[in-house]
C-alpha cells in the first residue's frame, strides 16, 4: 500500500498546469486547482476535437471562426498546426491565446499560411493581437480589421496582399 504524503496548504506558492490532459477532477481538487491557478482548466488539452459544439475554453462561435481560418489558410499545410482540430480546447491550439473565454491573440507568423484571411475573423470582438507576418496570404487587406476595437497589435508584413490597404482607420 502506498503511503500518502500530506502537503501543507501553503507549500506550493506557484502552480502552473498549462498544456496537460487533466480532466474531470473531483470537486475538492477542482476547487484547489482553481484557487492556485484560476485559468488551469482552460489550458488543459482535454479530449479529441470532434466539433465546435463540444469545444471547451471559448464559445462554439469563436471556435467555428478559428476552424474557418484554418481551412481558408490551408491549415494542414502550415509549418506548425499543433493541436489544431485535434484538441477540444481551441485555446491550446498553436498560436491561439485566450483570456476569460475569448480569443485575444492569433499569432501565426512565419507558418506557411496561404490563401485569404476569412471575413469571419472580424467577429472575434476581443482580439487584441493579430500576427500573420511572413506567410503567403493573398487578396486585399480586409477592411473589417477596423471594426476590431480591441485590436492593439497588427502585423501583416511580408505577405502577398494586393490593392488598396484600407488601413485609414489606423491614423
Amino acid at each position: 500500500m502506498a503511503k500518502v504524503l500530506a502537503v501543507p496548504n501553503d507549500y506550493y506558492h506557484q502552480l502552473e498546469l498549462g498544456s496537460n490532459y487533466l480532466t474531470s477532477p473531483d470537486d475538492g481538487v477542482r476547487t484547489y486547482l482553481t484557487l492556485k491557478d484560476p485559468d488551469w482548466e482552460s489550458t488543459q488539452s482535454g479530449g479529441l476535437f470532434s466539433t465546435c459544439a463540444t469545444a471547451r475554453g471559448i464559445s462554439s462561435t469563436e471556435c467555428d471562426v478559428l476552424v474557418k481560418f484554418y481551412t481558408s489558410t490551408n491549415g494542414s499545410g502550415w509549418n506548425n498546426h499543433n493541436k489544431w482540430k485535434q484538441s477540444d480546447n481551441p485555446c491550446s491550439w498553436y498560436g491561439v491565446q485566450c483570456t476569460n473565454g475569448y480569443v485575444t491573440r492569433l499569432m501565426e507568423a512565419n507558418n506557411q499560411l496561404t490563401g485569404t484571411i476569412p471575413s469571419e475573423l472580424g467577429s472575434l470582438a476581443n482580439l487584441e493581437y493579430l500576427n500573420l507576418e511572413s506567410n503567403q496570404l493573398s487578396g486585399t487587406i480586409p477592411t473589417w480589421l477596423g471594426s476590431l476595437t480591441k485590436l492593439r497589435g497588427l502585423n501583416l508584413e511580408d505577405n502577398q496582399f494586393t490593392g488598396r490597404s484600407h488601413l485609414d482607420w489606423i491614423i
